[in-house]
């Protein structure tokens, strides 16, 4: 039912297209949900070749970006969705993720987030930071906190 665009799932599509384009934090926050809705219901090949289409469409850079907006529900979707495509049990290939994660300084962004005063957002923190921690200099980001 499309009148009730409040709950309904976008298509992926429509996901990426928000992300990519300047929008209102309304639909950025509607397509981040839908997005997390599509990677919770998809496993496998599947799953693979979400991450893979996510990462050429150009969705990890906005995903990072949205880590460092104010509202939590746009930055915990965010965690949400990153921690699951920088997981390889979501996604084989999940290391062109990292890289592009570690290409965009997106584990500096991450870092603060598990200090939050918010549950959830340090969850989701932490699911992300364990997924995508890979790489030795990130140990020197730790440090400064």
């Amino acid at each position: 039912n499309t009148s009730d665009s409040a709950t309904a799932t976008l298509a992926l599509a429509d996901v990426v297209y928000i992300l990519l384009s300047p929008s209102s934090d309304k639909d950025k926050a509607a397509a981040l949900r839908s997005l997390s809705e599509h990677i919770e219901r998809v496993e496998g090949s599947d799953a693979d070749a979400l991450g893979a289409f996510l990462r050429c469409a150009g969705v990890i850079a906005p995903l990072v970006e949205c880590l460092q907006h104010g509202s939590v529900a746009i930055h915990l979707e965010a965690l949400y969705v990153l921690a699951n495509l920088g997981s390889d049990a979501f996604d084989k290939q999940s290391a062109f993720t990292k890289q592009l994660v570690k290409d965009m300084d997106g584990f500096s962004k991450l870092v603060p987030h598990i200090f939050s005063d918010e549950i959830n957002t340090q969850h989701y923190a932490l699911g992300a930071m364990q997924n995508l921690c890979t790489y030795a200099e990130y140990a020197h980001t730790m440090q400064t906190y």
